[in-house]
């Protein structure tokens, strides 16, 4: 059976190359796959930069919220430190 699956594998690559090389031997078809390609590598660049940016972005974004969320922190401490010393202070 396992024997069986590979010859099946080895048949249908072999009439996928074949149509791949039939259709590449056409100059029309071959240039039409070479600006395809083109076109997919320059869109596979523009993603690759867009990510980049994406994540510089996201990158300071988090800075932001972490700095806002530090700055929250200590204004929550410092009010918190008041009431205990004004609790102290009253228990005096």
């Amino acid at each position: 059976m396992n024997q069986g699956k590979k010859t099946l594998i080895g048949v249908i690559s072999g009439i996928a190359v074949a149509a791949t090389a039939i259709f590449l031997s056409k100059k029309e078809n071959r240039e039409k796959t070479k600006a395809v390609a083109s076109k997919a590598g320059a869109q596979a660049a523009l993603a690759a930069k867009k990510t980049a940016v994406v994540a510089k972005k996201a990158a300071a974004q988090a800075k932001v919220v972490s700095a806002a969320a530090q700055k929250k922190a200590r204004v929550v401490k410092k009010g918190a430190q008041k009431r205990v010393a004004k609790i102290r202070k009253a228990v005096k």
